[in-house]
Formats: C-alpha cells, sequence, structure tokens
C-alpha cells in the first residue's frame, strides 16, 4: 500500500502543470488537509476576519507554487521553474504590501519570510532535479528556516486568536502547514 501511494504521489509531481491548478489540487498532490478558513463563523471582529481570509487565500497561492516548484524541479524544466520562481517574487511582492489587522501583521510577515526562504531554496537548482527526499529537506538551511517562520506564524495566530472557533483554528494549522515543505 506505501508502494502505490508513493507511485501516486510521485506521480502527481511528474506530471506538467496544465494551466492554472486550484489550491485544492495542490493539497491533494502533497497531499495535506485543507481546511478552509470559515470568516462567517468566526468570532472575530470584521477586520482581523477579513486578514486572515486574505493571509490565508495568499497562502493557499504559495502552496500551489510549491507544487508547481517540486513538479518542475522533478521533471528538470527550467521554463517552468523561472515562471514559478517569478510567480514567487509577483506572491510575495502582494503579500508583503497587503494592509493587515495589526494582530494579523507579524504573522503575515513571517510568511513572507518564509516564501522568501522557499524561492531561495527552488531557484538553488535552476536545472531542476531536486527530488525532494525528506532527509535532505530536513538539512537543508533555506527549508529549515522557512519551516521555522511558518511554526512561529502558527504560534502567533494561535495566541493571538485563542477564542476562535475549532475549525478556523484547525485552518491556521492546514494553510501553514501545507505551505510546509517539513
Amino acid at each position: 500500500m506505501r508502494t502505490l501511494a508513493s507511485l501516486l504521489l510521485a506521480a502527481a509531481f511528474m506530471a506538467p502543470p496544465a494551466g492554472a491548478m486550484s489550491p485544492e489540487e495542490a493539497y491533494a498532490a502533497i497531499p495535506h488537509q485543507r481546511t478552509a478558513f470559515d470568516a462567517g463563523t468566526s468570532t472575530l471582529p470584521a477586520a482581523q476576519a477579513d486578514s486572515l481570509r486574505r493571509l490565508f487565500a495568499l497562502s493557499d497561492e504559495g502552496v500551489i507554487l510549491r507544487v508547481e516548484g517540486m513538479r518542475a524541479q522533478r521533471s528538470r524544466n527550467s521554463a517552468e521553474l523561472a515562471r514559478v520562481l517569478r510567480e514567487y517574487d509577483a506572491l510575495i511582492d502582494r503579500l508583503a504590501a497587503q494592509p493587515f489587522a495589526p494582530e494579523v501583521a507579524p504573522a503575515r510577515d513571517l510568511v513572507v519570510n518564509a516564501l522568501r526562504s522557499q524561492k531561495r531554496f527552488i531557484a538553488s537548482k535552476p536545472g531542476g532535479g531536486m527530488q525532494f527526499a525528506r532527509k535532505e529537506l530536513a538539512m537543508t538551511p533555506d527549508v529549515k528556516q522557512a519551516s521555522g517562520h511558518l511554526h512561529q506564524a502558527y504560534g502567533l495566530l494561535m495566541k493571538a486568536f485563542p477564542g476562535e472557533t475549532a475549525r478556523n483554528k484547525a485552518a491556521f494549522f492546514d494553510y501553514l502547514c501545507a505551505l510546509d515543505y517539513l
């Protein structure tokens, strides 16, 4: 069973990009559960809930880039890799420029830093060929740094919003965990 799952996962990452990938497709490719943040059931003031909704929508774009970057690396598709790197720059710029509620802004800054580290990691082999073995990832400074930023962002959100619904707290975890290589 593990062999079949490994083969399916490898096949998912080897497939060439076929247009815009949805967040659901990206989460399925990792694979990771996706719990959507529900601003309508949030216990937070509207400005905070909206900030979280926007943070997580942009985080989903990062998950898509993570999957597309892995696919480009594995298939040694340098043109696709270059496109993904340009998209990382655009996402980082959009996220960094977003106005967020003061309680969300520090987590946003950590996600921006994580995306920068992930971009450096993906860019480190411009000809492609990375295989993303867990042991290798765990020893890569940019991956470890990105993971640390994402863990800190999660901790900040949990501390800032302790009374949020259980579903939305699960969403905090799923968005940031899916973005993390580790």
